[in-house]
């Protein structure tokens, strides 16, 4: 395999990753948002919940391609 389009990520799998990450962090029963509900979280913010948010948004934004 050449080129980089060869290892390009699936959309459906990188969606699947970055819902999942989403809905762990809505847990409470009003299904809202909350940081703290991971291991990564920390009172400046989540990296893991700001990556899911900025993959499901540039997804999105591509109409679901990588």
């Amino acid at each position: 395999m050449t080129g980089t389009d060869d290892c390009a990520p699936d959309p459906l799998v990188l969606t699947l990753a970055a819902q999942l990450t989403v809905d762990q962090h809505r847990d409470r029963p009003d299904r809202t948002y909350e940081r703290g509900t991971c291991q990564q979280c920390t009172e400046e913010g989540c990296p893991q919940l700001d990556w899911a948010e900025r993959t499901l948004a540039d997804l999105t934004a591509r109409g679901g391609r990588a």
